[in-house]
């Protein structure tokens, strides 16, 4: 997914993906707070197959939530150089705003770009299967 030749276009899906998910959570997200609120933060956990970080946005506390594809709040090394999970700031979405070709470096190893921390499921009949 992130070959040295294709980096770049990788990230222009990869900043398209995150900045895309930094919307308000819908009604949805919302009315399933309001049964986090009823029963109490301590007594609920959402595992969730998205990984926007909307649970967290609309007001369930980061601790309580299992992202379990992963998350477009946090990258890693693509090359795995370490396990360090790096979270995505307001600096970084910036930088992706505001520097359209920039393909993030991993600070540990300094040469394999960054990538979202999340799994990607191909259909069988992807070349990448």
């Amino acid at each position: 997914m992130f070959k040295k030749p294709t980096e770049k276009e990788a990230w222009h899906y990869w900043r398209w993906r995150m900045l895309r998910a930094l919307v308000e959570p819908a009604e949805d997200y919302r009315l399933l707070q309001r049964l986090v609120d009823y029963f109490g933060p301590s007594n609920v956990f959402v595992v969730t197959s998205n990984c926007d970080m909307l649970h967290e946005r609309a007001g369930t506390p980061a601790e309580n939530v299992l992202e379990i594809h992963g998350s477009l709040g946090r990258v890693q090394c693509s090359e795995l150089c370490c396990g360090t999970l790096f979270p995505v700031d307001e600096a970084f979405l910036q930088r992706l705003r505001d520097e359209p070709d920039w393909v993030p470096r991993c600070p540990m190893c300094n040469d394999a770009c960054l990538r979202p921390n999340v799994v990607r499921l191909w259909p069988s009949t992807h070349p990448a299967s």
